[in-house]
C-alpha cells in the first residue's frame, strides 16, 4: 500500500484529507483543505467538516451541514436534524418539533438510512403504522438491522391487536401507493404468504414503486429463483432505486443466477453509491483496498460510508489511517 503516492483526482485528495483530519497534528491543515473543497462546490467535505465539529462546536457544525443541505445532500439535512433539539414525541404544535421532522424527512426522501429509522420512530409514536411501516422497510433494506427488528416488533403488535385504522391524518406526501406497498411489507413480516400479497406487490412494482420491486426482488433470490429476482431488480434500476443496484450487484460478483461480471458489478455499485447507498460505498472501499490497492480511494469511499453512519466504514478507515501511521 503506497501512502507517498500523489493524489491527483478529488476523490483521493479527499481521501488524503479524512485521514489526515483524524490525526491531531494533521487536523487543522485538513479542515483548511476541506474547506476549500467545500467552497468549490464539493458538498461531502462539507459534511466532513460538519462532523468534524458536531460534537465541540455546534454553529461551526451547523454552517457545514447547511452548506451540504442547500446542494441536496441527504447527510447535511440529516446533520441538521440531529442538531435541533426536539422532543422524542413530537408536538405537532411545536416549532422546533416542525422543523426537526422536516429535516429528518427531507433527509430520509434522499436517502439518508438513519433519518428513514428515525422516521420510522416518529410515525410509531404518532400512531402512524403505514408510515412508520415504510420507512423502516427502507431503513432496513440501507443496512440498518435495527429497522427491520422495529418493523418485526410492529408486524407482531399489529397482528395480534388487529389492523390498525390509521388516518394518516397529517402525514405529508405518504400517497396510496406507499400505503398500499407498507401495508404489503407487514403482511411478509408477518408471514402471511397469500398470493394475493405477491400479485398487490406486481402491480405495485408495475406502477414504479422501488419498494415492491426490491421486495419481490429478495423474496425471490431468498428461494434462489434468480432470474424473476433479477427481473425486479431490474426494474429498481430502471427506478434509479440504489438498493436494487447494490443486490444486482451483488449477484454479479458473485455469479448467481448471471454470468460473473467483476466489471458491471463495480459500476452498479459506484452507481449505487452515487445514490446514496452506504453497503456499496463500503464494497467500493474494499476493492480499492485489496484490489487495486489504491489508500486514497479506498479512504474515500470508506470515509463515505463511515459519514451515512456505516460503522465497519469507520473502522476499516481507522485501521487504514493506523497503517499510514506505521509505514
Amino acid at each position: 500500500m503506497d501512502f507517498n503516492k500523489e493524489p491527483v483526482t478529488q476523490e483521493e485528495k479527499f481521501g488524503k484529507f479524512i485521514m489526515d483530519l483524524q490525526d491531531e497534528s494533521t487536523a487543522k491543515q485538513a479542515v483548511f483543505q476541506l474547506e476549500l473543497m467545500e467552497n468549490s462546490g464539493f458538498a461531502e467535505a462539507a459534511v466532513a467538516l460538519g462532523q468534524y465539529y458536531k460534537d465541540t462546536d455546534a454553529k461551526k457544525a451547523t454552517r457545514h451541514f447547511t452548506i451540504a443541505a442547500n446542494a441536496d445532500n441527504a447527510e447535511g439535512y440529516w446533520g441538521l436534524a440531529i442538531l435541533t433539539e426536539h422532543n422524542t414525541t413530537p408536538d405537532p404544535d411545536n416549532e422546533q418539533d416542525q422543523k426537526w421532522i422536516s429535516y429528518c424527512r427531507k433527509a430520509a426522501e434522499l436517502g439518508c438510512a438513519d433519518a428513514r429509522n428515525e422516521l420510522g420512530h416518529i410515525y410509531s409514536r404518532m400512531g402512524h403504522v403505514l408510515p412508520a411501516t415504510y420507512w423502516y422497510m427502507l431503513a432496513s433494506f440501507f443496512d440498518r438491522p435495527d429497522a427491520g427488528y422495529s418493523l418485526e416488533q410492529m408486524a407482531k403488535q399489529w397482528f395480534f391487536d388487529g389492523k390498525p385504522e390509521d388516518t394518516l391524518e397529517g402525514v405529508e406526501g405518504f400517497d396510496i401507493v406507499q400505503q398500499r406497498a407498507a401495508s404489503s411489507a407487514l403482511e411478509l413480516t408477518c408471514g402471511n404468504d397469500d398470493p394475493d400479497i405477491m400479485q398487490d406487490l406486481i402491480r405495485l412494482s408495475m406502477l414504479g414503486d422501488p419498494m415492491a420491486s426490491l421486495m419481490l426482488g429478495q423474496v425471490y433470490e431468498n428461494v434462489h429463483d434468480y432470474s424473476s429476482a433479477i427481473k425486479y431488480y431490474d426494474e429498481g434500476i430502471q427506478s434509479k432505486d440504489p438498493q436494487a443496484m447494490r443486490c444486482y450487484a451483488d449477484l454479479l460478483m458473485m455469479g448467481n443466477g448471471v454470468e460473473k461480471n467483476e466489471g458491471q458489478a463495480i459500476s452498479l455499485y459506484k452507481e449505487a453509491a452515487a445514490h446514496g447507498d452506504r453497503t456499496s460505498m463500503y464494497v467500493l472501499g474494499q476493492y480499492e483496498n485489496f484490489v487495486i490497492e489504491d489508500p486514497y480511494m479506498a479512504a474515500y469511499w470508506y470515509g463515505m460510508s463511515a459519514a451515512r453512519g456505516f460503522e465497519a466504514g469507520r473502522s476499516k478507515l481507522r485501521t487504514l489511517c493506523e497503517e499510514r501511521k506505521k509505514s
